[in-house]
């Protein structure tokens, strides 16, 4: 019978090769200083919004990997409700959380993230974590199945399994420890997860210790995948400053080898190095990217600066210059400024003209059908 990394006799005084663990961690240690350097050069807007969205992929991706989704300005919007930054959200935004258009649960989830985020040195108890388990699942239901919540799971139809198929062909990646240890597991858990980092070799590395060990544990019915995510931010939290990554984003697109890693640390033993470099070099790939996105929002913040010194803007005109900013699709026309800004062509001819006469927008030099409209670059 095949043996679990519960099962082995050290479990669970999991153990790494220092040196090759030391490498990896020094990078991501260094690359997130890094990244909290060039974030104090940009000053508190940029670090304001990039948090935001930071936090936002957070929940965002954590939820695609269980196959969930949730719409993404209602998390923003609700995130930035929670860190007094609505002042960074569009009047839409701001339109839909005043009249409460973001469910509860969103809200719930937000609440969890940011208690861990900004509490992230409140030490961890039964209480706290069988709490934000209960407020993932507010209903007590999960994908049309009831499930304990607010508690340890209580194993009624049998051992807690992971697995995947379709029934009858199910494949079982992982058998969780019975329900009637989980109290000794989860305090014993919860004195490790206490203390001091620095026993681990630093918040990097204990934060992919603490990942794979709760998940081995697997005490809940269901969101154990999330709650790993959200303790090991909680950890990595404790570095002190905001959170100007998301590791989920990075986790959710190597989703295959994100699991395939996992799985395979749970079949071994208890030495953990091949789990821990996998992931530590996912953070750093995670830190480049907000690298990358924290200086694309210090060039729009500049861009701003420089219209709104260049000319007295509209709202349809700011609407459409924060579209081409931020990921629009294809060209810009008068007809789809028209549409998107339900407003006359004729209207949307005079925004657009006035915009070209101001240097912002030009025409775009390929030519085509219809003339469209690009964002000058090197707005001066």
């Amino acid at each position: 019978m095949e043996q679990y990394i519960w099962q082995k006799d050290d479990w669970p005084y999991f153990t790494w090769s220092a040196d090759e663990v030391r490498t990896v961690s020094d990078a991501a240690e260094r690359r997130q200083a890094e990244l909290e350097g060039a974030m104090a050069a940009l000053g508190f807007s940029v670090h304001q919004e990039s948090s935001v969205s930071a936090i936002t992929s957070e929940i965002e991706k954590s939820a695609q990997i269980e196959g969930e989704r949730i719409p993404q300005e209602d998390i923003r919007s609700s995130v930035a409700r929670h860190l007094g930054a609505e002042n960074i959200l569009t009047e839409e935004a701001v339109r839909r959380l005043n009249s409460n258009q973001i469910s509860e649960r969103t809200n719930y989830i937000v609440e969890i993230v940011l208690d861990a985020i900004k509490n992230c040195n409140v030490p961890l108890t039964k209480e706290r974590l069988c709490g934000w388990q209960s407020r993932l699942f507010p209903f007590g239901m999960s994908g049309g199945y009831k499930i304990t919540t607010g508690r340890y799971r209580l194993d009624e139809y049998g051992p807690m399994r992971v697995v995947s198929g379709n029934m009858g062909k199910e494949t079982v990646h992982y058998t969780a420890p019975p329900a009637a240890g989980l109290d000794t597991e989860m305090d014993r858990f919860f004195s490790w997860f206490n203390e001091s980092a620095s026993a681990c070799g630093g918040f990097s590395v204990k934060s992919a210790v603490a990942h794979l060990y709760f998940v081995s544990i697997h005490p809940f019915d269901d969101g154990n995948g999330r709650l790993a995510r959200i303790l090991a931010d909680m950890i990595l939290s404790q570095r002190g400053g905001d959170r100007l990554f998301s590791m989920s984003a990075q986790l959710q697109k190597n989703r295959a080898a994100y699991y395939a890693g996992l799985e395979k640390a749970q079949h071994g033993g208890l030495d953990i190095t091949g789990w821990i470099t996998w992931y530590l070099t996912s953070m750093t790939a995670a830190v480049d990217e907000a690298m990358q996105e924290i200086q694309k929002t210090g060039d729009r913040l500049l861009f701003w600066k420089r219209v709104n010194e260049k000319v007295p803007l509209n709202e349809r005109q700011r609407t459409m210059l924060d579209r081409l900013l931020t990921g629009w699709q294809g060209k810009l026309t008068t007809t789809k400024w028209a549409v998107i800004c339900r407003c006359s062509q004729d209207t949307a001819s005079r925004d657009i003209n006035q915009l070209i006469k101001a240097g912002v927008l030009e025409k775009e030099a390929a030519g085509g059908r219809s003339t469209s409209y690009e964002i000058v670059r090197n707005l001066k």
